[in-house]
């Protein structure tokens, strides 16, 4: 399992996560959407966009930061540590 959708699995959506908020930054927004209530786009350290997600979605902008800004991983290779070094 990609570590990113470990974190997401086990940290931000389990028990740990209960009755807390979050505050996450991370360039994963496909994987973490689905969980989140918020989202704020930031530009040059300046806010570009915000809102919930259903808020961006009926502004017809969700879609347009997913596109420019979502990144989707590879798989974490595995290090072999039984290698000769």
């Amino acid at each position: 399992m990609h570590t990113a959708q470990h974190l997401v699995k086990h940290a931000l959506t389990g028990a740990l996560a209960k009755d807390r908020t979050i505050l996450l930054v991370t360039h994963h927004i496909s994987l973490c959407l689905p969980y989140a209530s918020h989202l704020v786009e930031l530009s040059a350290g300046k806010v570009a966009r915000q809102g919930s997600i259903q808020e961006l979605r009926d502004r017809g902008v969700l879609q347009q930061v997913i596109e420019n800004e979502d990144v989707v991983d590879r798989e974490d290779p595995v290090e072999d540590s039984s290698a000769a070094v």
